[in-house]
């Protein structure tokens, strides 16, 4: 196996992993796979992502001191 393939495995268990835990101690309300079915579920609208995730308000992008859990 080529050097880089190995590296981007590597990548894909630690992204696995990450989403693993952030599913376990959020409840299932958080994660990358949940991220991910919100996108597909809004036609992949970044706009739609956004509002319905509380990134924006109003048409207003929040500054990252304002978002909260």
């Amino acid at each position: 196996m080529h050097c880089c393939t190995n590296v981007i495995c590597q990548h894909c268990q630690d992204i696995s992993k990450i989403n693993e835990l952030w599913l376990k101690y959020s409840n299932g309300r958080f994660g990358f796979s949940i991220q991910s079915q919100i996108w597909l579920k809004l036609d992949c609208d970044w706009i739609k992502l956004s509002d319905r995730i509380g990134w924006r308000l109003n048409n207003y992008c929040k500054e990252y001191s304002e978002l909260t859990i």
